[in-house]
């Protein structure tokens, strides 16, 4: 009776439920911010849409407000499928001062502006601007400095997209000075406003935007090193010594956190130094991640493969993280995997 009690205690332990994981054990997503409707639900890039947990903590922003689409998050869930942790990850960014990025020439004045010893080149006296930008920015970041004479009236500057509310604005007195920093949303113009009580421009040498800079949604450009693509095939290579890989069409990379250019460049890449060990099928233009999807076997069928290489490459502080999987197109099974990091 023993042996039967002690299995009845095991299937009855079995039947319990089960604490939550703490976030360090659960399943993370990785990936670059598409758009989040309110504080209801995220989307990626990749059309992956989750709902967002009513406690939801967020690291490496200062609140979900400061998620700028282009991002690259990592995403915790609960057991629900509910997301619980969200962490921008650390990756290159491009700013520009804000008059590199405008159209054309802007009614501003252009001029370098010194306060409290700080330098501020790129400033611009304004007290109404209208900036069609040239490319898509989204986030402004400026100092501002109201140098009307004193015991004049106050003034109100506002960051404005293409229609109101403003995207930021704050009043000043005479001699004060703020910190701006606001999304700037999908409108493809910035506006920057002043204006006194009684709604009346103010004159526009009282109205200073210092260095005003905008952080630009492409990640900033990572370039390899000549030799780091030869690596990658050599390796590549090591690992299929014993493998019947035939034909191999090159998929392009999937990037997360990384320009677009940088995925076609390191297919490119791969193509020119596989072709030098291996018969190569040709390139696929399609980014399956490190799955073969039925559109990419059609593909490869179509340029008379027996395999297909593809890959992941994500942003890491350090050197982005590259993966690449070679799989049988008859039998959709892997080859050979590699694992390593390219060297910027």
């Amino acid at each position: 009776m023993k042996p039967a009690f002690a299995v009845l205690l095991l299937a009855s332990g079995v039947g319990r439920a089960q604490p939550p994981l703490p976030p360090a054990e659960r399943p993370k997503l990785t990936g670059q911010l598409y758009s989040i409707a309110g504080a209801e639900t995220i989307t990626l890039t990749t059309g992956a849409s989750l709902s967002l947990a009513p406690t939801l903590k967020v690291a490496g922003a200062a609140s979900l407000g400061d998620v700028l689409p282009g991002d690259l998050v990592e995403l915790i869930r609960d057991e629900n499928g509910f997301v619980t942790d969200l962490t921008v990850l650390p990756r290159l960014v491009r700013r520009k001062p804000l008059v590199e990025v405008v159209a054309g020439n802007p009614p501003v004045c252009r001029f370098w502006w010194v306060h409290d010893g700080r330098d501020y080149p790129d400033s611009l006296y304004t007290a109404q601007a209208s900036l069609p930008l040239q490319e898509h920015a989204g986030l402004l970041e400026a100092t501002v400095a109201c140098v009307a004479p004193a015991g004049a009236d106050p003034i109100t500057f506002a960051v404005l997209g293409d229609q109101e509310p403003p995207l930021w604005d704050k009043q000043l007195r005479p001699g004060d000075t703020a910190a701006v920093k606001c999304r700037l949303g999908p409108a493809p113009v910035i506006q920057l406003r002043c204006r006194r009580a009684d709604g009346t421009p103010p004159d526009p040498r009282s109205c200073v935007w210092g260095s005003p800079t905008v952080v630009l949604l492409g990640p900033g450009l990572i370039t390899l090193k000549p030799a780091a693509t030869d690596e990658l095939a050599r390796a590549l290579a090591g690992s299929l010594r014993n493998v019947a890989a035939g034909a191999i069409a090159i998929a392009q990379p999937t990037v997360l956190g990384l320009s677009q250019d940088l995925a076609r460049d390191l297919q490119d890449d791969l193509f020119t130094a596989l072709g030098h060990r291996f018969e190569v099928a040709g390139c696929l233009r399609l980014s399956p991640g490190l799955a073969l999807t039925d559109q990419v076997r059609a593909a490869a069928k179509s340029l008379g493969a027996s395999s297909v290489l593809t890959g992941e490459v994500q942003y890491q502080p350090d050197a982005p993280q590259v993966r690449l999987v070679l799989f049988d197109l008859a039998g959709n099974e892997p080859l050979a995997q590699l694992q390593t990091s390219l060297k910027p």
